[in-house]
């Protein structure tokens, strides 16, 4: 392992385990992250949501106590005033109320200062932390996930700098590293989606949809070195994800919620390949997750 301190190397274990898909169901993740709360807070205020007062009151209760405990919502003084906000009923926590736009915008401010908090207090405890290592791997984990991160990104990620790279690291200097990755803006990603089969197409044509034709000049334009294959047509998806493997869950959620479109209108089955295409990327690219 290159990380200094048997409390970092077992949160970075415990993370890894979280995410991977091997791991039991009972040593998985298990809770939301802090900004989640905030969020589903937010929603269930939402008049149009008609969410019951023990529903929001129940989501007051679990979010008051994690703001108070959760490093990654500031140094204690801060969590400490951060209570103060939170001591509305929820029932007054209600679109487009006052108390419902001071809760938007402290979680819009969390989300980009949390990772950098939780940095701060890993150094300034280094010694003696006060969280178990335990909880540190979950509200790291369940942030990352709850940002868009994939489990799959977020194990590769951590293998990479804990046991391959050369540098010695704090879970702090990873936690800064993570700082930065995440500040990064999502990238936009065109994939193409063959289909398996010939299929009527619905008039006029949705966007995204490609004939036989159109398919394979996308494919000679955006592909290097592809080779000549037989098309039925393509969906041509542009989806916006933080990695490449998240951008790859909304691709199949976007096809399968196509597939029962064609299914429930009755159509013909909307049959898809599996010769997944990113632009720029051949199938012998080594990440490539489809």
């Amino acid at each position: 392992m290159a990380l200094s301190g048997g409390f970092d190397e077992h949160v970075v274990q415990r993370m890894l385990e979280m995410c991977h898909p091997a791991t039991p169901w009972w040593r998985r993740l298990w809770q939301p992250g802090t900004i989640l709360l905030a969020r589903e807070l937010l929603e269930a205020g939402d008049p149009a949501m008609s969410a019951s007062d023990h529903a929001r009151d129940a989501l007051l209760a679990q979010l008051r106590d994690r703001a108070m405990n959760d490093p990654g919502c500031g140094p204690p003084r801060q969590r400490t005033a951060t209570r103060t906000l939170l001591q509305a009923k929820s029932a007054s926590i209600v679109r487009p109320g006052h108390n419902w736009s001071l809760l938007e915008q402290y979680a819009d401010s969390l989300s980009a200062s949390y990772l950098a908090n939780w940095a701060s207090e890993l150094r300034a405890q280094a010694a003696t932390p006060s969280l178990s290592a335990e909880a540190t791997a979950r509200l790291l984990v369940a942030h990352l996930l709850d940002e868009g991160c994939s489990e799959k990104f977020v194990h590769r990620w951590l293998t990479y700098h804990s046991q391959h790279d050369s540098t010695t690291y704090t879970l702090a200097d990873l936690v800064d590293l993570l700082t930065a990755r995440m500040s990064q803006p999502s990238t936009a990603t065109e994939v193409l989606v063959p289909l398996a089969a010939e299929v009527t197409l619905p008039r006029p044509l949705p966007p995204g949809w490609l004939t036989t034709q159109q398919a394979r000049h996308w494919r000679a334009a955006n592909i290097p070195d592809s080779t000549p294959t037989r098309q039925h047509g393509a969906l041509l998806l542009t989806v916006t994800a933080h990695d490449i493997y998240a951008a790859a869950d909304l691709v199949r959620d976007r096809v399968s919620a196509m597939m029962n479109k064609f299914s429930f209108g009755a159509r013909k089955e909307l049959l898809v390949g599996s010769d997944h295409r990113r632009v720029g990327r051949d199938r012998r690219t080594p990440d490539r997750p489809w």
